[in-house]
């Protein structure tokens, strides 16, 4: 990885500036803006091999040679893809605020990424999880305590480690059943858990945490023996810690429960849970894992998995069928001044033989009736 010491003057204050509009403008978290100022750093570098002293001299074959040496290293496809979006991404700001005469990664193109479904637990290795946990928590101390309603929330609601960690006492509401959350970008979100995850919480809060509390641990949620705020490391290892106890469980962390929460949720699903789905959780790839396809017997999946407030996978996310109930937005004042034109809903249902004829009555019937 390029260092920002090792770039030209030239190229130092350009990764400078972006850096600002990230950290600032885009009020990106630490971990995206780290990611994009090594690419960017790497892609200044190989300019400045070739000779390149700014941005003007450099053109989209320059980008794609980039590119090349990239995967001449043995870069996996999806690396590259990502190298690719930071380019474009870097280079717009750059045309767009003066560092550069034109966005020379406009056209630049990314490689298709190959798409596989990462590892998860099959329904019986997550109740085996959850149950070892519990045992745990019945025959040990706070710090056992803690560890069950670490799991249990991270299940139920399929949150990132690093969101975990970053709660509060006051992001958890017991009463309603919901934890607010801030996810990436700094964006504010409130995700419901069901009883289960609730029990376990309220044993923290209630018996547990005042055991670990020190002056020193401030409004965290979640504490460690010392105190202080639990890190995102000691969360994956109690995760490995527990998963070894699991019969034929993966080697994950806790981003791999995550993954398990959103495929147990599709599989739970049915069939309307197809490909397009808006689900915060349900990413493309998992569209790839369907019901009542032989894959989802093969990953110990049950199509009937309960959603209730009983459920550990108690949160819930719109359908296509409920997208399509809700009320069309309204024009706003951008729309009416660049004169976007919004989709409009039928009023009413039209029977097939009226497609393209307004005005007029058929009196035709529906496959379903009589004429």
């Amino acid at each position: 990885m390029t260092r920002p010491d090792d770039l030209p003057e030239w190229a130092a204050r350009l990764l400078a500036d972006y850096e600002r509009h990230l950290a600032h403008e885009r009020n990106l978290a630490p971990h995206s803006v780290r990611a994009y100022l090594g690419d960017v750093a790497d892609l200044l570098d190989h300019l400045n091999r070739l000779g390149c002293h700014n941005l003007d001299e450099a053109d989209v074959r320059t980008l794609r040679s980039w590119l090349a040496k990239q995967q001449s290293l043995g870069r996996s496809r999806t690396t590259l893809a990502r190298r690719a979006t930071a380019a474009r991404v870097f280079t717009a700001w750059a045309a767009a605020n003066a560092h550069a005469r034109a966005d020379v990664g406009s056209t630049l193109k990314s490689p298709k990424p190959h798409r596989s479904l990462p590892a998860t637990l099959s329904d019986h290795q997550t109740a085996q999880l959850l149950e070892v946990s519990l045992e745990r928590a019945g025959e040990g101390g706070p710090a056992a305590l803690r560890d069950l309603a670490v799991v249990e929330l991270l299940y139920a609601t399929g949150i990132r480690v690093g969101e975990l960690v970053g709660l509060d006492v006051d992001d958890v509401d017991l009463e309603r059943r919901l934890v607010r959350v801030l996810g990436k970008g700094r964006k504010e979100r409130s995700v419901p858990f069901g009883i289960p995850a609730g029990e376990a919480l309220e044993g923290w809060l209630v018996r547990g945490r005042s055991g670990l509390a020190t002056p020193a641990s401030g409004p965290a949620l979640f504490i460690g023996v010392r105190g202080g705020r639990l890190d995102s490391r000691t969360v994956r290892a109690l995760l490995r810690r527990l998963l070894a106890e699991v019969e034929g469980a993966p080697d994950m962390g806790p981003h791999g429960l995550r993954h398990t929460a959103a495929t147990h949720l599709l599989a739970g699903s049915g069939p309307a849970q197809r490909a397009g789905d808006p689900g915060a959780l349900v990413a493309g790839h998992y569209a790839d894992l369907h019901p009542c396809d032989d894959r989802a017997a093969a990953h110990g999946l049950s199509t009937g998995s309960p959603r209730g407030p009983e459920s550990r996978l108690s949160f819930w996310f719109p359908t296509a069928a409920w997208l399509q109930r809700r009320p069309r937005r309204r024009p706003t004042d951008a729309d009416v001044r660049l004169g976007t034109r919004l989709p409009q809903r039928s009023r009413r249902r039209r029977c097939p033989a009226e497609k393209g004829v307004r005005g007029q009555d058929r009196g035709c019937a529906w496959p379903d009736q009589e004429a």
